[in-house]
Parts: structure tokens; C-alpha cells; sequence
């Protein structure tokens, strides 16, 4: 169940850092928390819920990166989407 938690928190710092806006922030986050899929595989003991936080996460710090293309910050995008995969 962690995972989930990890994967909502980074949405809230991705869809907030795209738009500017802190409620569109916590309802896409709450889209995806309360989506039936995500409920479903947060309750079973696959490797999807993993995948979906290291994926969000390459994804924000991506997204971090191309806004300040910094060395480490480039290789954490790489490490994180390469660690999803």
C-alpha cells in the first residue's frame, strides 16, 4: 500500500508543477487513487504497483530535469525509469 501512497504524492508534485494549480492537483491524484484498476492491483501482491511509482517518478523527475538540466538530475530520470523496466 506504500507504493500507492508514493505514486499519489508525486502526482500531486507533477499535475501541481504543470499547472500551477493545487486543486487540480489533488483531484487528478484522486482520479487515479480511486480509480477501480488502481484499487485492485494496490490490493494484490503484484509487481504493478512498483512499476506504476518508479514510472511517475521518472516521469517528475523528467519533468524536473528539463527545467533545470542538471547532471544528477538527468541520471535519476534515467535510473528511475530504467529501474521500472
Amino acid at each position: 500500500m506504500g507504493d500507492g501512497r508514493v505514486t499519489v504524492g508525486l502526482l500531486v508534485r507533477l499535475i501541481a508543477w504543470c499547472t500551477g494549480s493545487r486543486a487540480a492537483a489533488v483531484l487528478g491524484a484522486a482520479v487515479f487513487a480511486l480509480s477501480p484498476d488502481v484499487v485492485y492491483l494496490q490490493a494484490t501482491a503484484m509487481t504493478e504497483p512498483l512499476l506504476m511509482v518508479l514510472t511517475v517518478g521518472a516521469v517528475w523527475a523528467l519533468v524536473r530535469a528539463l527545467q533545470d538540466p542538471a547532471p544528477g538530475r538527468v541520471r535519476l530520470a534515467g535510473w528511475l525509469m530504467a529501474s521500472g523496466w
